[in-house]
Parts: C-alpha cells; sequence; structure tokens
C-alpha cells in the first residue's frame, strides 16, 4: 500500500460495529406536515467511498508528485504510528507540503474538473439517494466535512446544499499551505454548525457520519446514521 493510500483512517478512527444499532428499515426520511428538519453529511467516507482530500490531490499534481510527495512524509506518518504526533498534526503536514505557494485559481480550475469528471463515480449512492430525499422533503441540507472547501464548494453548489468545511488561508490568490482555525472533524463540527444554525429553529435534526470524527455531531442530533460502505445503520451513542 503506497503512504496516504489510507490517509481517512489517519484522520479519523473507524466506530467500531458495536456501537451501531442494525435497522430493519430505511432511515427516517418523510417529514412530518409543520416539522422543520435540517439533515447534516459528513463527505469522505459518508456520501463518497472515499477520501476526497487524498483523490482530489492526487488528481490536482499528478501520480509522480503525489508519490514524491508521499515519500517525503513517510517520516511523519512514522511518528503517527508511533504516537509521537496527532491525526490533526499529519493533515496538517499534508496540506502544507502539498498546497503551499499554489494558485488557488488553477486548484478551483482542477476542482471544477474533478467534481464534475471524478467525484461521481466514487459517491456513495445509497447515501447520496438520502441526500436527494431530503432535499424533495424540503429539509436543509448541509455538508460538514474536515476536507478543504476548494473542490467541496463547487460540489455543494451544483448540489444545492449548505456547507461546513476547513478552510485554507490565501493572500492575494496563494495559498499559504495553512489552515485556518481548527480543522472542521470532531468537537469543531458541532460548534461549527451551532455558529452558523439556529438548531431550536429546527424540530428534526438528522445527522450522517462514518468516523469517530463524526461522533460529536451525530450525538447532537436527533436521529443520527452511522454509514459503512453500502450499509446504513442507526447510530447508538456510547454509555
Amino acid at each position: 500500500m503506497r503512504p496516504f493510500d489510507s490517509f481517512s483512517n489517519l484522520k479519523t478512527q473507524q466506530l467500531q460495529l458495536s456501537d451501531v444499532l442494525p435497522l430493519t428499515t430505511k432511515p427516517s426520511i418523510i417529514n412530518v406536515s409543520g416539522m422543520k428538519t435540517i439533515a447534516f453529511f459528513d463527505f469522505d467516507g459518508t456520501l463518497t467511498t472515499r477520501d476526497t482530500l487524498v483523490d482530489f490531490t492526487r488528481y490536482a499534481f499528478g501520480n509522480i508528485k503525489f508519490a514524491v510527495g508521499s515519500l517525503m512524509l513517510t517520516p511523519f506518518l512514522v511518528l503517527f504510528g508511533l504516537k509521537r504526533v496527532s491525526r490533526d498534526d499529519v493533515a496538517r503536514r499534508f496540506i502544507q507540503y502539498f498546497y503551499k505557494n499554489k494558485v488557488l485559481s488553477d486548484l478551483e480550475q482542477k476542482a471544477r474538473e474533478y467534481v464534475s469528471n471524478n467525484l461521481p463515480a466514487i459517491m456513495n449512492q445509497d447515501v447520496f439517494k438520502a441526500f436527494c430525499q431530503h432535499k424533495k422533503n424540503s429539509a436543509d441540507v448541509v455538508v460538514v466535512s474536515a476536507s478543504p472547501s476548494i473542490w467541496l464548494s463547487l460540489w455543494c453548489k451544483t448540489n444545492n446544499a449548505g456547507l461546513i468545511a476547513t478552510r485554507l488561508e490565501a493572500h492575494n490568490g496563494i495559498l499559504s499551505g495553512i489552515i485556518t482555525g481548527k480543522r472542521c472533524i470532531g468537537n469543531e463540527k458541532v460548534t461549527r454548525i451551532k455558529k452558523k444554525f439556529i438548531l431550536s429553529d429546527y424540530s428534526r435534526i438528522i445527522a450522517y457520519g462514518n468516523s469517530d470524527g463524526d461522533t460529536a455531531m451525530l450525538e447532537m442530533a436527533h436521529e443520527a446514521y452511522y454509514v459503512n460502505g453500502r450499509s446504513v445503520t442507526k447510530y447508538r451513542p456510547k454509555t
């Protein structure tokens, strides 16, 4: 396995299957009259079958540059394996290495190509159907992701969804390789959600996620669903 091919496993540890309760029916996606609903979706590994930070980076910079960069970052991965650095440290170093001093408009053009040509093939169709059904039922639908907004903003605009994502710092159209504030993961997902939405305005709050980086968001919701491949099961909080 090449370095960073399983980067999503560094970013978030998978929830144990004992932490979810199998469903005998599909997620509850039919609105009750008079109820205002909001549905939050993690992106990588939930709406998609791959980590799009890795997938987009490989697409944007090419296989050779991606392989070289992965090798350069291998010592940092070793430190992560030894628990000397955190998942957050690894993600920040990855972004700094590949995105520092890059022209934002160039990456936005790559993002348009990626969203049009690559993303459709890696969508989790079962979760995407639930995403579309929530919109059809007039729910507010929001993607909440640890990945940068460069490609996610385009996808969300195309699919008429809100977005809360990790932000990259840029000056005069040049990326610094630095994340602005905190990565949008774990408790930060809930913090950012509460800053953007008045949750008391909603009688139903629904969330979908696939890892412990989504746990805080899942536990915030009235209804929460854990995604494991094509399996969507009801999330049961740890006791």
